[in-house]
């Protein structure tokens, strides 16, 4: 089921109309075209995703979509954020139940499945409803290979990682991700969990703060054309303060 509800709750507001780790590779994919890269223009997927976070402004509501894969998740995550306590005690649970959102700049941020600030770690959890996916995930050894399999959720972490780090006023390249994977279905001698640690990728963290600047400067402006009270004859709008569009 999918529809769009109001943003109460302090994690919906904060994330609204902001660019989160859990789609940032919409804002990493290139255009298809030769022509469309040489002029510099973004992709498809990106001007998808602004416009999202455009209706999420202009509307207040959040599109929330259900389905029987996420609410799999929805339940079998705690228990495998249980195991990861066991493995790293002191590790932070932020769950459905308290989660948490890290601003990166004035529009954009990410919400880690969990935290360790001694370590300096976030983690990441999935709890796949398909076996087949788990499997997957249980033949990954590092990032690079996470990255080769599943690259939305390589940026995601990559994403959180620089999220935290600045929450925590530490450089980038201090931080580390886990990754798991949680299969309560699995039979022994099998494993129904899977954990990879993923190093900092220096090269997004230093293309982050342009693409997500890029970002945000076409959700500003198409904010602002889409107002009824700007008027229609000016045809560019230098440098929109973000803060401004919050409804």
């Amino acid at each position: 089921m999918t529809g769009n509800i109001p943003a109460e709750s302090p994690w919906e507001i904060h994330r609204l109309g902001k660019f989160t780790s859990s789609q940032i590779d919409d804002l990493f994919t290139e255009p298809q075209s030769k022509a469309a890269k040489d002029a510099g223009e973004l992709s498809e997927s990106a001007k998808t995703y602004i416009k999202s976070r455009a209706a999420e402004i202009i509307t207040g509501t959040t599109r929330q979509v259900t389905n029987w894969a996420l609410e799999w998740g929805n339940t079998y995550e705690p228990m495998a954020a249980a195991k990861l306590e066991i493995r790293y005690p002191g590790m932070i649970y932020l769950g459905k139940e308290n989660p948490l959102f890290f601003p990166f700049s004035d529009f954009s941020g990410g919400s880690p499945d969990g935290i360790h600030e001694i370590l300096r770690l976030i983690f990441e959890i999935k709890c796949p409803e398909n076996p087949a996916n788990h499997i997957e995930y249980c033949l990954l050894r590092n990032g690079d290979d996470l990255r080769e399999l599943q690259r939305e959720y390589y940026h995601q972490v990559q994403m959180n990682m620089a999220c935290v780090a600045k929450e925590w006023n530490i450089p980038v390249n201090e931080m580390k991700a886990v990754f798991c994977s949680y299969c309560p279905i699995i039979n022994e001698p099998y494993p129904d969990f899977h954990c990879i640690h993923v190093e900092p990728d220096i090269a997004f963290h230093q293309r982050l703060p342009k693409v997500i600047a890029r970002a945000e400067q076409s959700l500003a402006e198409l904010v602002w054309s889409l107002n009824k009270e700007n008027s229609p004859l000016q045809k560019s709008v230098p440098q929109i303060d973000a803060n401004a569009l919050i409804i």
